[in-house]
């Protein structure tokens, strides 16, 4: 995953380290990264979310579904 992915959509994001890891990868510090996106929900909702941050970083957001 690049550093300007879009993580709105993602329900959760897993790091496997530690002796486990090396099962992965080319190399003794091998690892995986499992990214799992958002399922869909069996309710009505809506979600907003707004962000801020340095040199004048905003971002918003609005995720919403209905039954």
């Amino acid at each position: 995953m690049a550093m300007n992915e879009e993580t709105f959509g993602l329900e959760s994001v897993e790091v496997m380290k530690g002796p486990s890891s090396t099962l992965y990868g080319q190399s003794v510090l091998g690892g995986i990264v499992n990214v799992r996106s958002k399922q869909p929900r069996p309710d009505t909702f809506v979600r907003v979310q707004f962000t801020g941050g340095s040199y004048g970083f905003y971002e918003s957001a609005i995720d919403a579904g209905t039954r």
